[in-house]
């Protein structure tokens, strides 16, 4: 990788926050350091026995991801931000204005699958691109693997699940809003009420904790996306990152003033997690408004479960979107939900007939949420089969 003043000027624009010159001069020669006894970094050949710090070039296989780990080591656990700040707001943003905009959520099936419980450390073939959407006919396949970082961890993790891709569509939501030159960053609140698109939310203690293991969850797993056919069907793409952190987070405590009242945020990393990435450069995005109707709308009472059933209809309803705006008619059985599909995302007990009642929860949550759907016109309507269910848009029923 031989584009090397950008790494400086990289380096100097993540330390932009600390103001005082001499403190940011001081910054990049300790990054610069740090990638100098690893190797990773050196001064570009020339006729000239002189070596500038600008010409600096990462060599020997050095990526971006050491630098931004050697600028993590030198910030030494101290947030990038002004010296004195007299309010909260100079070190964590407000939000008000970007409530209204909604969430932009990824659609694609690769973001549907790694949070549908997907195994650990296996890699699992999804086709991304259908024949029905391939220009030429040909299906293309994307590779998808999640590694997770810590044995300690490993062992109490639990598979990805709505709840976490809510929080994380929050996430990658932040990281779109965040300003120039400035750290996404958000209080607890803060990020609850994005993921809720409810600028008045009070969260419980429990909604906030339960928010904080999924953030702690998805920053321990590490994501691999084997790209290449995507790149052979979208000949304009001209880059898309293939691994990396599910999120890359930090959670920091700060106060504005001595002995003033001490308050909680997260830090995000400025790159756009690698996921949400890929989503946005197929093109696989919707926005969802708040107080306009969509599928992700809940008609039915807002358990874990019930998120569950929500999601999985409105996972349906983008795919036939997907197919209408590319012209594309669905076949009958893309029309269809089979009953094990819902029962398969669901948690149920030991005891026979428990589960049988499960069962039937399950399938009157499901008729109550479709018929919800399509009071709303979010859907035009829906047909109950002996083993499922169908959904039509609207002019299709």
């Amino acid at each position: 990788m031989a584009a090397s003043s950008g790494v400086v000027d990289y380096i100097n624009t993540e330390f932009a926050g600390l103001e005082d010159p001499a403190a940011i001069k001081k910054a990049l020669l300790s990054v610069l350091a740090i990638l100098m006894e690893q190797d990773k970094i050196d001064f570009v050949p020339s006729g000239s026995k002189a070596g500038y710090v600008d010409d600096m070039c990462l060599v020997n296989g050095g990526t971006m991801a050491d630098v931004d780990k050697a600028i993590r080591a030198v910030r030494g656990g101290k947030p990038t931000r002004s010296a004195k700040p007299k309010t909260q707001a100079a070190i964590v943003p407000t939000q008000r204005g970007n409530y209204a905009k909604g969430l932009r959520v990824p659609t694609d099936i690769v973001t549907k699958r790694v949070f549908e419980d997907m195994p650990y450390d296996t890699q699992v073939l999804l086709k991304a691109i259908s024949e029905g959407q391939a220009k030429d006919g040909r299906a293309r396949e994307v590779a998808v693997m999640l590694q997770r970082n810590q044995s300690k961890i490993n062992e109490v993790l639990q598979g990805l699940n709505e709840d976490d891709r809510l929080v994380f569509i929050a996430i990658c939501n932040v990281i779109l809003d965040s300003k120039e030159g400035e750290p996404p960053r958000v209080t607890p609140i803060q990020l609850y009420r994005r993921a809720n698109m409810n600028q008045n939310a009070n969260p419980t203690p429990a909604q906030l904790a339960r928010l904080g293991d999924s953030i702690a969850k998805m920053a321990q797993i590490y994501i691999r996306l084997d790209v290449a056919q995507i790149f052979d069907i979208y000949p304009d793409l001209p880059v898309m990152q293939m691994e990396g952190n599910l999120i890359d987070v930090t959670k920091w405590a700060a106060r504005t003033e001595s002995g003033g009242e001490v308050f909680e945020y997260y830090e995000f990393n400025k790159r756009m997690p690698v996921l949400f990435q890929y989503a946005l450069a197929i093109n696989q995005m919707k926005t969802i408004k708040p107080h306009e109707p969509s599928a992700l709308d809940m008609g039915i009472s807002n358990t874990k479960d019930n998120r569950a059933i929500v999601q999985l209809i409105a996972d349906r309803v983008d795919t036939l979107e997907g197919m209408r705006k590319n012209g594309k008619k669905p076949y009958k059985n893309m029309h269809k939900v089979t009953y094990q599909s819902f029962f398969d995302r669901v948690s149920f007990g030991e005891n026979e007939d428990s589960a049988r009642k499960k069962r039937n929860r399950v399938k009157n949550a499901v008729r109550k949420q479709l018929e919800f759907l399509r009071t709303k016109s979010v859907i035009g309507g829906w047909n109950e089969l002996e083993d499922g269910v169908e959904i039509y848009l609207g002019g299709e029923a």
